[in-house]
């Protein structure tokens, strides 16, 4: 479905539909796509101890350059 719910269809049929709130995910509050809620989260609690966070800007850039070298080498973006 996406990530605000989940459904469950068994072979006989039968339905099953559960939501965000049904499935006790305790975040505090969502502020952008739920996806980056605990990153952002993680980031915030180590800027306020003073500490950092892996990965980095650089090793998260680093990442998202291979990512897009296989993709361009799948041809999946041009």
């Amino acid at each position: 479905m996406n990530d605000d719910e989940l459904e469950l269809s068994l072979n006989d049929g039968e339905k099953f539909r559960w939501f965000r709130h049904d499935l006790k995910d305790s975040v505090g509050f969502w502020l952008g796509a739920p996806e980056y809620y605990r990153e952002d989260d993680c980031f915030v609690e180590a800027v306020l101890r003073g500490g950092s966070v892996e990965p980095c800007f650089e090793t998260a850039a680093k990442v998202d350059r291979l990512i897009s070298e296989v993709l361009v080498k799948a041809g999946r973006v041009g």
